[in-house]
């Protein structure tokens, strides 16, 4: 995808050594290069987010980090932390919860430049959203496509049906109805992510997209083959695809 501006990687996917080396990857290739933050933090497993941002940031390879958790927020404060993070781009995901301008407001002051559109708003309330922060000078970003998460779990998929593999990362949960929940190991941090079977989609919705007028558009990628990551950045929509809330929303 030509126009793909910021890659973010997925901290918890790759090891502390690999991370530098991907990272310059992507800037060598004329994009700039963001973290995006384990789902859940551990303090029994890996180092800290903290730890790891300060063994990245002296290296001045980031340019933007994407905070997933509450815990995560309160890293822009860490006096380590305060200098190398102030001029990276510290985008708010749609986990850490903003669905209003006195939750924005709150979300500004802990340091965010971009939040994330929230997920469980209808298209007219996410239109009145993009006023509101419009009126509070965020910049904002749509997810376009992405498994969404049903569950996090420390309790291993993996583990409990067999036996510890470190190193495959994907298995698959049947449910009542037969469908393919996928499951993604972050063996990193020993925690599981459970998605839900169709994908999120609304690429093909331009018109709508067009009136919510987000400064940036996000392809979230978990588990994708490489052939349907290329795919769908090139337009042709998953199999099976959901539109989450943004017809209904949440009560």
């Amino acid at each position: 995808m030509e126009s793909a501006e910021l890659i973010y990687l997925d901290e918890a996917s790759f090891s502390d050594s690999e991370l530098p080396g991907l990272l310059r990857r992507i800037r060598e290739h004329g994009r700039r290069a963001g973290l995006r933050l384990r789902r859940i933090e551990r303090t029994d497993r890996g180092r800290s987010s903290r730890e790891l941002l300060e063994s990245l940031l002296p290296e001045g390879l980031l340019q933007a980090v994407l905070y997933r958790s509450m815990e995560q927020l309160s890293l822009p404060f860490e006096e380590s932390l305060k200098r190398d993070l102030n001029p990276l781009e510290q985008v708010f995901d749609y986990t850490v919860y903003a669905w209003n301008r006195e939750a924005a407001s709150v979300m500004r002051s802990l340091g965010a430049k971009r939040l994330t559109y929230p997920i469980e708003l209808k298209l007219p309330e996410l239109m009145r959203w993009k006023e509101e922060m419009d009126g509070l000078s965020l910049r904002t970003e749509l997810l376009v496509y992405g498994h969404l998460p049903m569950m996090v779990s420390a309790n291993c998929l993996q583990k409990t049906a067999c036996q510890c593999r470190r190193g495959a990362p994907l298995r698959f949960l049947k449910d009542r109805t037969g469908r393919e929940m996928p499951v993604r190991m972050y063996c990193k941090y020993c925690y599981n992510e459970i998605y839900n079977p169709d994908s999120f989609w609304c690429g093909d919705l331009k018109e709508e997209l067009s009136k919510l007028r987000a400064d940036s558009l996000r392809f979230d990628f978990s588990a994708e083959s490489a052939e349907d990551c290329e795919a769908i950045l090139r337009g042709r929509p998953p199999l099976r695809y959901t539109r989450g809330r943004l017809r209904s929303g949440v009560e």
